[in-house]
């Protein structure tokens, strides 16, 4: 019994860390640099941040996603070349958040996951 539940919650707990936004069907309208947050790339798609269900830690409106990346790691490097492949053809794609406001500038939520559509 006592196994039982701490299976339901540990299921419950690592279902819930993932409640991020999605996007889907849409393309990239716009990437953005500050050189004050070096780290991060801005990512706003044909989606208006507005009308997309956000999580509470987004409150930046001008902007669906943002990609944290330094520390890189060699996805991160894939996923921002796949984003500018995405912007310079116009293809439709689909971004997953995190959940989370976990990059440098914590005002959007942080990218998760990518798909390219034909």
């Amino acid at each position: 019994m006592v196994k039982s539940l701490v299976a339901a919650i540990l299921l419950s707990v690592a279902s819930s860390s993932f409640a991020g936004s999605t996007v889907s069907n849409v393309t990239i309208t716009t990437i953005g640099y500050d050189k004050n947050i070096p780290d991060a790339i801005f990512i706003r798609t044909s989606k208006d941040p507005l009308t997309q269900t956000r999580v509470s830690c987004h409150t930046d409106t001008n902007w669906n996603y943002v990609l944290r990346v330094s520390p890189s790691t060699p996805l991160d490097e894939k996923m921002y070349t796949a984003l500018l492949a995405a912007q310079a053809s116009k293809q439709n794609i689909t971004l997953v958040g995190s959940g989370l406001c976990n990059a440098s500038y914590g005002a959007v939520e942080s990218l998760h996951i990518m798909y390219v559509s034909s």
